[in-house]
């Protein structure tokens, strides 16, 4: 199973904000302002800072405008298919899982309650393999067309390196700005789950939190 998440969104013109999440081992989400974390995922800014997220939620401000989240769990619920619908209905959302172990990396994109495109690799299935569904953009295809003749080129060698990994994670830094292997300056604040977390709904994402 996949261990590395993140993903991205960001608010819809009208509410004038915007999100984004992304990865290291674990998962990521941006929103701006800050205050839509706590509105949306029940996360609460806690003033306290770290270079490299260790604990189970913090969060960064981006400078294309999303503000990335990261979750140091792959398969929290705030992750889920069922938990970025109900979120994409008030945000556009990037959401990225990478798994550097077995060479497994997706991305997908969510607005007004629906998928819209999603594309993953899975090194287990083939070097050259990728799953596309949805509408994705001539971006996409330069990224893929390029990291696929690069994996060309490397068959010919001896070395091999798994270029079509990155084309998920590419594609979502496109969008949103952010690469977990690039080189990065801010520091993420940590996230505390709110009172709210414990109740309704937002109760459920928070009952396997460990």
């Amino acid at each position: 199973m996949p261990t590395n998440q993140h993903f991205g969104w960001r608010l819809h013109p009208t509410l004038e904000n915007k999100l984004w999440a992304t990865p290291f081992p674990g998962s990521r989400l941006s929103i701006r302002p800050a205050a839509q974390v706590t509105d949306l995922l029940a996360l609460a800014p806690s003033g306290k800072y770290e270079e490299v997220p260790h604990g189970m939620f913090s969060g960064v401000r981006l400078d294309t405008g999303w503000y990335l989240v990261y979750i140091n769990k792959c398969d929290h619920k705030i992750v889920s298919a069922r938990n970025l619908q109900r979120v994409s209905v008030s945000a556009e959302i990037v959401a990225a899982v990478i798994e550097e172990h077995v060479m497994f990396s997706s991305a997908e994109g969510w607005e007004n309650g629906s998928l819209i495109w999603k594309v993953s690799h899975a090194s287990e299935s083939g070097i050259d393999h990728l799953e596309e569904h949805g509408s994705l953009p001539v971006k996409y295809q330069e990224i893929r067309e390029r990291l696929l003749a690069a994996q060309k080129q490397e068959h010919e060698g001896e070395l091999m390196v798994d270029h079509v990994f990155d084309v998920p994670l590419e594609f979502a830094e496109s969008i949103v700005g952010y690469k977990h292997d690039k080189r990065f300056h801010a520091q993420f604040e940590l996230l505390n789950p709110t009172a709210s977390a414990k109740r309704g709904l937002l109760s459920r994402l928070f009952s396997d939190r460990s």
